[in-house]
């Protein structure tokens, strides 16, 4: 896990620290953050550009600033990112909207909160 770099999109610094620290538990140590759908696009659009490519993101459904589908949508826009892991984060209350993030192209979900366990298994299982 150590060489895959991944992009932490959430609106609330906490999730996104949580996050963190479980990828880093995990063996992660690439990793960059997000705080909306627009900013997670532009880290992407970057990283490209730099050859340090985005391998796998973690986003939330809810943000003020671009939304967990808008980001998947412009994401399987770019062939380049077609197979690209994404997961979503969303809530319980949001669990209809995940079949259309899936539909765009969300590889899978999980449901806040989750158990650290239970992240590192759907991480694995989609890489």
């Amino acid at each position: 896990m150590n060489d895959i770099h991944f992009l932490i999109v959430d609106d609330f610094e906490s999730i996104r620290v949580i996050l963190l620290q479980s990828l880093r538990s995990l063996g992660a140590s690439k990793i960059s953050m997000a705080k909306s759908g627009n900013e997670a696009f532009k880290i992407i659009q970057e990283k490209a550009t730099t050859g340090n490519h985005i391998q796998f993101i973690i986003t939330d459904y809810t943000m003020a600033d671009g939304s967990g589908l808008e980001l998947v949508q412009k994401v399987r826009a770019i062939n380049e990112y077609s197979a690209l892991p994404i997961l979503l984060l969303t809530s319980q209350s949001e669990i209809n909207v995940v079949l259309d993030c899936i539909k765009a192209g969300a590889k899978d979900y999980i449901v806040k909160p989750w158990k650290e366990e239970e992240l590192k298994k759907k991480i694995l299982a989609l890489l």
